[in-house]
This record gives C-alpha cells, structure tokens and sequence, in this order.
C-alpha cells in the first residue's frame, strides 16, 4: 500500500473516530443535563462527598434505624469502595454536583468504546467492523443511559472491558505484562461493583482459550499479584469495624427490591427461576412492557428486536459461524449471561450495559454479512437493523426534550431553599438530596417515620416515592395505610407541580 493510500486510511478513519465521539458525547452530555437526580445516584455519591466535605467515608443519608445498616454513617461497606473514592477525588478537581458527578461515567464510556474497538480489531482483523461494533453502543439506549447515570455500573463495566482489551492487545507482545494489567483493571471492575464477577470469569476464559499451553505457574502468581494488593487494601478497611461490615455488606446482598421481597439470589438457588425472571422481566419487562410504560416507550421493544436478530443472526450463518474466534465471543456472552441471570434476581435494565456490547458485537458481524449479499433484500436488512439507531437517538432525543431535570426538579427545588427554613427538617428521596447537594436538614427515611416516630418538617413526593409509596399497597399494606393517613392527618400539600408534591405539618405556619 503507497504511503498516499495509508494517508487517505488514517484521514478516514479519524474522521469516523470524531463523528461517533461527536454523537457519543452529544447523547451523554445531553442526557445527564435533562434527567432528574434518582434514588441511587444519590446514595452512592453521598459517601464520596462526605470524604471530601468531612474527611469520613460513611454514608449519612439513610435513617438507619430498624435497617441491616449498622455503622454507616461511620463507615460504607455496603457498596464497593472505588467508584465512591474515585468521585472524591474527581470533585476536588472538578467540584461537586449532578453533572460532575455523572461526567465520571461519560468517561468511563469512552473507556468502554476504545476498549471494544480493541476487542474487535483484535479478535477478527477488521477495522469496518470495530468502528460498526462502537458506532452501534455510541447510540444505543442502554449503554448512554448507563454512561449519563451516578451509577457505577459503566466504570465497573468498562473496567472490565479494558481488562479484555489490554490481555488482547500486549499478550502476543508480553504475555506477562497481559496478565498483571488486564487482571489489575478486573480486580479494579469487582472493588467497583460485584458484577465484577462477570469480567473475572470472562478473562479467565479468554486467557485460557488463547494462552493454555503458554500459561505457568510464574503466571499465576502475575496474575494473583492484583487481588493480593488490593484484597489486602480492602481488608484492612472493613477490618477497622467488622460487624458494620458484615451488617451493611450482606445485608444489601440479600435484600430484595420495591418490584421484589426475593433477596438477589433466587436465581442462583433456582436457576429454572432465574432464567425466567431474566427473560421476562429483564428483557421484555424491560423494553417497553413493563407496567409503567405507555404507548411512546413501548418502541424500545424494536432496541431488543435488535439484540435478538443480531444473535440469532449471527449464529444461523454458517458463514458467521466459522470466523476466526467467534467461539471466543459466543463464550463471553455465554458466561455474562449466566452470570446475569444466575448472581442477581432484581433484573434491573442497568446491568445490560455489561451484555449489550458482546449483543451488539454479534449483531455487527450480521449486518456485515448481510450488506456483502449480492442481492436486494441483504442490504435491505442490514440498513433495516442499522435504522433502529436512529430510533434510539429519537428515543434519547425525546427523554432529552422533556428536560425533567429544569421542568421538574429544579423548580421544586427551588421552592425548598427559597421558602423552607434551613433548621426545618426535610424528609426525602437521596437524589432529591443529592440535587440540593446533601444540606444538613435533608433526610431519607423511606418509610417517614414509620419505625423512628420522628415527625418531620416538610415531606417531600418526588416521581420515585410515588411509585415505592404505591409498590408498597402490595408488600406491606399497613405500612400503606400508615403513610396515606400520615399525609392526609399530620400535613398539608404547600407544593404539587411536575410530579413533586411537598407537604408541611398542619402545626407550621404555611411558609408561602
């Protein structure tokens, strides 16, 4: 190849780099700017702004009272450290907030798209069908939901994805460098979040698949180095108060969901179980026929349509079939989706965003192969299932236009600093809390009361307390019955616009 060719190559392929960067960037940055704080965001961003407001790492958010929480507001051992101890250090760099903190998710999402180009160029040779693969998750719904989100889903996801990139990229180079970076960025994944888990098992398979015979014992070792290191880190931090840690660590592993009493197991002790709840309520329940979709959500059933033609696709081409290292592929989303439907019951539509790259990836591989059809309708089909991204930036688009962040959130939250005294106590959602950056008098106590007695202020109905307070008709009428006489006896409404209603004590002076 002359050197104007390979000129013209890089220009193109630089090109094509910016454009689904621009587009990336452009549905992130547009998303975490438009959609309200939520209840996890604001419980996991709570022990990081702690460490960098008060020097403590506890999470002091939750009323605790009556909970498996034991020692939180010292100490946060109920979720992984990492991402918690990361964002302290992204906000003294780049301070403290809503976007600042979901921006730390945006860039693992770019980790995550370089990692994948790696993963394909690397596994089948071609560079068309690295850029398809991350052309493809740029737009995808689950993946720039993921990526706009305070969640650690993405860092823990991406970190894992690295971990396959890096063994992929140095180990015809150095096997030894391969191990101790890649499994370095997996132990990373696991001190994110447990999904962590996934990666392990993915890298061992990768490692064993391509490197069996080359692997020894001085390997292993390499390889054990990471979760040493860090394994002994974390220890001596739960170390400093062991019954907290035992309290709050297994006490969230085996708590159910507002949609669930079964604790996140159910699918490990019954895995005929498991794989139903995956399915239906993972997949369907999840792409619009869950019970709060309507009729516009209802088209993210064409983004499954998508994922099911891909792999289905993709395994009845005999052509496909017999690519070099697509065992390796069908392998991976094989272990992920096990993990999945095996390690967590809840089946929330977050941790898609650690499947739906090896979806996407066999769904390229498709449409590669039905674009080179010398006939109509494979080009037909391909453009078809390429289309549904347009559908997915319509979807985004959409969410991005209602702007419930400026429409619905902040004119409530507004209304609380401007007419709500700061030594009055305020009951409410952590992301509410979150969005007002955590002021002393804001509390979640879920149950307003319910165990403590404590009668507070103001309470404070965001969209996610309507829909826990209905879910709890179902669970626990009493304590139903409790918090609807609560609200009509002990308070009056002073604020109901966009879905938020904020109630005051019949004994205050109305504050308008």
């Amino acid at each position: 190849m002359n050197p104007s060719s390979t000129s013209t190559i890089r220009k193109s392929h630089l090109l094509i780099s910016l454009c689904i960067l621009a587009i990336y960037l452009a549905l992130t940055v547009g998303t975490a700017l438009t959609e309200i704080p939520i209840t996890d965001e604001g419980y996991f961003a709570n022990p990081a702004f702690n460490l960098l407001t008060k020097g403590s790492f506890g999470t002091t958010i939750l009323e605790t009272f009556g909970t498996p929480f034991k020692g939180m507001e010292r100490r946060t051992y109920w979720i992984m450290p990492l991402q918690p101890l990361t964002l302290s250090i992204w906000y003294r760099v780049f301070g403290f907030g809503v976007f600042s903190t979901r921006s730390l998710s945006i860039f693992f999402g770019l980790v995550a798209l370089v990692s994948w180009f790696i993963i394909v160029r690397s596994l089948f040779k071609r560079t068309s069908l690295a850029f398809l693969v991350v052309a493809l998750l740029s737009v995808d719904y689950i993946f720039i939901v993921g990526a706009a989100s305070a969640r650690m889903d993405m860092m823990s996801a991406a970190l894992g994805f690295a971990g396959f990139a890096t063994y992929l990229w140095l180990r015809e180079r150095s096997l030894v460098w391969a191990i101790l970076v890649s499994q370095s960025l997996i132990i990373m994944s696991g001190l994110t979040h447990p999904m962590g888990l996934l990666p392990f098992f993915g890298l061992l398979f990768l490692s064993l698949y391509f490197d069996r015979k080359r692997i020894g014992f001085k390997h292993v070792l390499i390889a054990l180095t990471p979760y040493v290191i860090f394994g002994a880190a974390w220890l001596s931090y739960v170390l400093q108060d062991r019954s907290s840690f035992v309290s709050q660590f297994f006490g969230n592993a085996m708590m159910g969901s507002e949609d669930s009493t079964s604790s996140r197991f159910v699918g490990l002790f019954s895995p005929f179980t498991g794989l139903k709840l995956e399915l239906t309520q993972r997949y369907v329940g999840n792409f619009g026929f869950g019970p709060r979709d309507t009729t516009a959500t209802r088209s993210k059933i064409l983004f499954l349509v998508l994922y099911v033609v891909g792999v289905l696709g993709s395994l009845a081409v005999r052509e496909i079939r017999r690519t070099a290292n697509y065992r390796v592929l069908i392998g991976m989303t094989l272990i992920y989706f096990v993990g999945l439907t095996l390690i967590d019951s809840q089946k929330k539509f977050y941790y898609l965003i650690h499947i739906v790259p090896f979806y996407l990836t066999m769904c390229a591989l498709f449409i590669s192969w039905c674009w080179t059809r010398p006939n109509f309708f494979g080009k037909a089909a391909a453009l078809a299932l390429s289309a549904i991204g347009l559908v997915e930036i319509a979807g985004l688009g959409y969410r991005m236009r209602r702007d419930n962040y400026r429409n619905s959130f902040q004119p409530a939250a507004t209304f609380l600093k401007q007419n709500v005294p700061a030594q009055a106590s305020i009951v409410t959602n952590p992301g509410v809390a979150f969005g007002l950056g955590y002021p002393e008098n804001v509390f979640n106590d879920p149950v307003f009361g319910y165990r403590t007695k404590k009668r507070f202020d103001y309470i404070v109905i965001d969209p996610e307390t309507a829909v826990g307070v209905e879910q709890i008709k179902n669970r626990d009428p009493k304590l139903q019955n409790y918090i609807t006489r609560l609200l009509a006896d002990e308070y009056s409404p002073i604020y109901d616009h966009a879905n938020y209603t904020i109630y005051i004590r019949k004994s205050l002076p109305n504050p308008q």
